[in-house]
């Protein structure tokens, strides 16, 4: 449902809408990106992400470094699935907790916490425009989605990694 405001914002005449659409549509993208993931449908990179995404940490920009990414990550964890637990929209900015689960060097399932990973990426005409992530991963380090490589850098009082290999960065 759209809702509108017509009249004076800061002493000009504006019609705003609501942010509803926005956030509907950032959502969207944001879930479709982790089923794309999850059925390893490569080619449906390009319905989800803009052609210059940039990826903060493969520190690239176009899809190609993104499928490259995917690619060394379903042939070294075959099993590998991402679940959403949380998923937080602001406009055009999303976060999202999730957990990799079905890894090559995991353990079983519940016999430990599964890795978790926060991703926030910004969304530009209804694609993922611009993506930075980190993990807590403490294994040796591998590739998640959008090539955050997940490594065991330290955690600090809040639970939350600390150092810049956390996201990649030498």
């Amino acid at each position: 449902m759209e809702k509108r405001f017509e009249g004076e914002v800061a002493g000009r005449s504006a019609t705003l809408l609501s942010m509803t659409d926005e956030v509907n549509e950032a959502r969207a993208v944001g879930l479709r990106m982790y089923e794309v993931f999850t059925a390893r449908d490569l080619a449906d990179l390009e319905t989800i992400l803009a052609p210059d995404f940039v990826s903060h940490p493969l520190r690239t920009v176009g899809i190609g470094a993104v499928e490259d990414a995917w690619s060394r990550m379903f042939a070294t964890h075959p099993g590998i699935q991402v679940s959403v637990e949380d998923m937080l929209v602001d406009s055009d900015r999303v976060a999202v907790r999730s957990v990799l689960r079905g890894l090559s060097n995991s353990v079983p399932d519940g016999a430990e916490p599964a890795p978790t990973m926060m991703e926030i990426f910004r969304v530009q005409h209804g694609l993922i425009a611009e993506l930075w992530g980190l993990s807590d991963l403490g294994r040796p380090a591998t590739q998640g989605p959008f090539g955050v490589v997940i490594t065991w850098v330290g955690k600090g009082s809040d639970g939350m990694m600390l150092g810049p290999s956390a996201c990649g960065w030498p």
